[in-house]
């Protein structure tokens, strides 16, 4: 492949070209000052047959004129629009990066999904630059009111070094409408387009939310939110389907980020987020709650792990050459570079970059739309939009755009390759053709061979005029015209959008049709007709003009203040209203509309010029209100799976009769609670529920220092130590036990909130070997000491008893006579009785505890409290 050879353009150096889109070249460039001063620059250079035509230039300076005051960190920089010779080109800020189309791409190539708090965050430094922009002001403190129309993630930037930018604001619009798009056309991405883009309808800056939402539902999930085969059938998706949450059931997108795609993906404008500040709120609050831990280095650690082999190589020796030849090349400038519009700020860039252009697609009327897809639709977008006719196209192709390393030879030769395809497919088409026409040839031949013989021979020939019914025309049209014309034409009692002269197309035999024409200052005018020929007819009307007088209308309700409609528009009045100057002899349609209210109808005729008056009595819409509650209460609400602001118990009123609910009730530590009703009637409902606890056992490890020690909860046996089991929250007694030792045993408080794993550990002691003497009675003579008691005689067989010894606080260490026994509290065995028995009992931090006791019962307790 040919490499780019560095060359000076006007006061810049261009040393790398980097893309080639459907309109201009981009160029890595850089510019030079005094002391060896150098700033890398991106330079978009517009094609040869562009720069000729005179409003593509001023379209280019209206942009110019636009983005070159944008001055934000998630903006990419335009520094001025300038010609050298007859090349023009836009200077801007170099992004050192990638796209987000290519990070989408690499996520699938990998086969691993973009981390999703890396997502939010590139989301929400985009909706910073948006803000701005979209809140920006002229010199004289107006809003600009800039809408970019073209948020895609080709028009998303990520450095390497972690910078988030907007590029190309090439067909965005401004309150002053710089250069107006021409009618009919569709400018922008059409897969992500907002509805109301896609109509060709007035557009707000909530159209650029709309489009951010479907960048991010591509980062979560790796598809497209409106695909088809033909950018007619996605046009047809965007404006008839109407996302909400349940869109994204299949989805493996979180449920916290459900609620707000959904809201940006809104239908209606009003219902999306009010500015791209809001939607950054919840994008940051969200990310910083869920994922505390996040750092924007975390999106660098990315691209270098997935973009490696993309990073420029600082030991390429090319990149020291090209510098050699910058740096000698610059003293050779021919053509004088003039500055269009130029940014009055010196250079002042931030961050390398790269900016990619990626040309714009648009939607002509060659595409294939009808002619009234370009129509101002009638009805606002808000309401439900009736599927309208899109004729059937072929697939069109993608735009022209090169990737980032292509060059100019793989260009060419993909170019040769689209060429070669394209006159085999028109190739196939002209030998159809040829086909057809030597078969239809054929048969006029058979039919008018004598014709043409005798025409041939200087014959006279007799012209027979062609009998209407041959031609295969299954549905006959009808011409309505009308005097004086101007009439607007009703069909079957539904109002189209002709006025006479008006054609009828397509309308079925043997069946009869209703023709309306309606004039202002004309008595209505209809008639019944049934065509039973396939030929075209003409029908003719002859209005008559209705009297010129006029006559006000009163219109009184009760309860008052509900908004008068006539003939279904809105009037702005409210009763009770007067409507001045209404024709008399015309028949009119009041229509009365109150909040809680059933609307009210009446059609009103006057025949003099006396006021008229309208009573009507509007009646209640049945309501009815359901009472929710739980036990425990406190339980957050959820209706028809959208989350309300309240929680158990709460009253819902003001519902609708008849409808259904679907009522689901959610709180921390119980399992989710859902139960679907019916309203069927207006009174209060009551609904109860009960919310089951989520029970979490907690791990618990016992071990001892003897083998074989069987493990007790209670009286339940769970083992046999070293042994590991679950026990639920609460308070458990624990054991021990072994053969010829004494048993052990612990309480155990096990709480709501433990998960991790409860080690216990027990010591167990054998049991004392119990001795069995005889001895006689002794006699002493050592005085008796006041603070023992002695016995001069003992049995001749040792009695037994139990000590059970404790301490405040517990797992004290005790002796009995000088030997260890355990740690509090424990019960020891086997002790003599009537026999003088020390109890020492010690704590690492407290003062050692002694007593000495003599056994008289069979079991004995004794509790030491412990001092520092």
């Amino acid at each position: 492949m040919a490499k780019f050879e560095p060359k000076p353009f006007g006061k810049h150096f261009l040393t790398d070209r980097i893309a080639i889109g459907g309109m201009a070249e981009i160029y890595k460039a850089k510019t030079f000052g005094v002391d060896g001063f150098e700033k890398v620059l991106a330079i978009k250079k517009i094609l040869a047959h562009y720069s000729a035509d005179k409003e593509f230039i001023t379209m280019l300076t209206d942009e110019a004129k636009l983005v070159v005051n944008l001055s934000h960190a998630n903006i990419v920089q335009v520094y001025d629009l300038g010609r050298v010779g007859d090349d023009y080109f836009i200077s801007m800020e170099y992004i050192d990066g990638i796209n987000l189309r290519d990070l989408i791409e690499r996520s699938r190539e990998l086969d691993e999904a973009v981390p999703i708090d890396v997502a939010v965050y590139v989301l929400s430094e985009v909706c910073r630059g948006l803000d701005y922009a979209h809140n920006r002001k002229d010199v004289e403190g107006k809003p600009l009111k800039i809408i970019h129309r073209d948020i895609s993630p080709q028009n998303i930037l990520v450095s390497y070094d972690g910078g988030v930018k907007i590029v190309d604001f090439g067909i965005a619009k401004a309150a002053y409408n710089l250069s107006q798009t021409h009618a009919g056309i569709l400018k922008g991405k059409v897969n992500y387009m907002a509805p109301e883009q896609a109509f060709g309808k007035p557009m707000d800056h909530r159209s650029d939310i709309f489009s951010l939402g479907i960048v991010l539902f591509e980062l979560l999930t790796n598809k497209r939110l409106f695909h088809g085969e033909t950018q007619m059938e996605i046009l047809k998706k965007i404006r008839n389907n109407k996302i909400t949450e349940a869109t994204f059931e299949k989805e493996e997108i979180p449920a916290f980020l459900k609620p707000l795609i959904a809201k940006s993906l809104a239908y209606s404008p009003n219902k999306r987020y009010g500015s791209a500040a809001d939607l950054q709120i919840d994008l940051t609050r969200i990310l910083y709650s869920t994922y505390n831990d996040f750092t924007p280095r975390k999106l660098t650690e990315l691209l270098d792990r997935w973009f490696s082999d993309r990073r420029p190589n600082d030991d390429d020796p090319e990149d020291d050459e090209r510098e050699t030849v910058l740096v000698s090349s610059t003293d050779n400038q021919v053509d004088q570079q003039i500055n269009i519009v130029h940014r009055d700020e010196s250079l002042d860039l931030d961050k390398d970059s790269l900016d990619v252009d990626m040309q714009e697609e648009t939607i002509s009327p060659e595409d294939g739309l009808t002619g009234d897809y370009f129509k101002e639709p009638d009805d606002d977008i808000d309401d439900d939009i009736k599927d309208e006719h899109i004729e059937k196209t072929e697939k069109t192709e993608k735009s022209e755009v090169t990737h980032p390393r292509e060059t100019i030879d793989d260009l060419l030769r993909r170019k040769e390759t689209q060429r070669i395809k394209a006159y085999r497919r028109t190739s196939i088409w002209v030998i159809i053709f040829f086909i057809f026409c030597l078969v239809f040839g054929y048969y006029l031949f058979n039919k008018y061979h004598e014709e043409i013989f005798n025409f041939i021979n200087g014959q006279e020939i007799e012209v027979v005029p062609i009998d209407p019914n041959e031609i295969n025309q299954e549905k006959p049209s009808l011409k309505i015209v009308s005097e004086p014309s101007g009439a607007s034409v009703w069909f079957n009692g539904e109002k189209t959008q002709k006025t006479t002269p008006a054609d009828i197309e397509s309308i079925e035999l043997n069946k009869k049709h209703s023709i309306k024409l309606v004039l202002e200052g004309f008595a209505e005018a209809e008639q019944d007709i049934t065509l039973t020929k396939t030929e075209n007819q003409l029908l003719t009307f002859n209005l008559k003009a209705i009297s010129a007088k006029t006559y006000p209308l009163v219109i009184e309700s009760t309860p008052s203040g509900a908004q008068v409609y006539l003939d279904g528009k809105d009037t702005g009045k409210k009763t009770p209203a007067r409507i001045e100057k209404l024709i008399a002899e015309q028949s009119y349609k009041i229509t009365l509309k109150l909040d809680k209210y059933e609307a009210y109808e009446e059609t009103v005729v006057q025949k003099n010029d006396k006021e008229k008056k309208v009573e009507s009595i509007l009646v209640p819409i049945p309501l009815a209100s359901v009472v929710i509650s739980s036990a425990p209460k406190g339980a957050d609400i959820y209706i028809n799976g959208e989350k309300t602001p309240h929680q158990t118990p709460y009253t819902f009123k003001d519902l609708s009769v008849p409808s259904k609910l679907s009522v689901t009730l959610k709180k921390e530590g119980y399992h989710e609670v859902v139960e679907d009703f019916s309203i069927e009637a207006a009174k209060k409902y009551k609904k109860d529920l009960k919310l089951k606890e989520i029970i979490v056992e907690v791990p618990v490890k016992v071990t001892t220092n003897i083998s074989g020690a069987q493990v007790y909860i209670g009286k339940k046996k769970m083992g046999t130590a070293p042994l590991t089991f679950k026990l639920t929250p609460g308070r458990h007694k624990l054991y021990v036990k072994r053969n010829k030792y004494q048993t052990q045993s612990k309480t155990v408080l096990i709480n709501k909130k433990d998960k991790d794993l409860k080690k216990y550990y027990f010591k167990l002691i054998k049991e004392p070997v119990a001795a069995t003497t005889t001895t006689t009675t002794t006699t002493t003579t050592k005085p008796v000491d006041s603070h023992t008691t002695m016995n001069t005689t003992t049995t001749n067989v040792a009695q037994q008893g139990k000590l059970r010894v404790d301490s405040s606080p517990r797992g004290a260490s005790v002796s009995i006579n000088g030997a260890g026994k355990g740690i509090t509290p424990l019960v020891v065995s086997g002790l003599p009785k009537n026999k003088s028995l020390t109890i020492s009992v010690s704590k690492k931090g407290y003062r050692t505890w002694k007593r000495t006791i003599n056994l008289t019962r069979d079991r004995t307790e004794i509790s030491a409290v412990l001092t520092k």
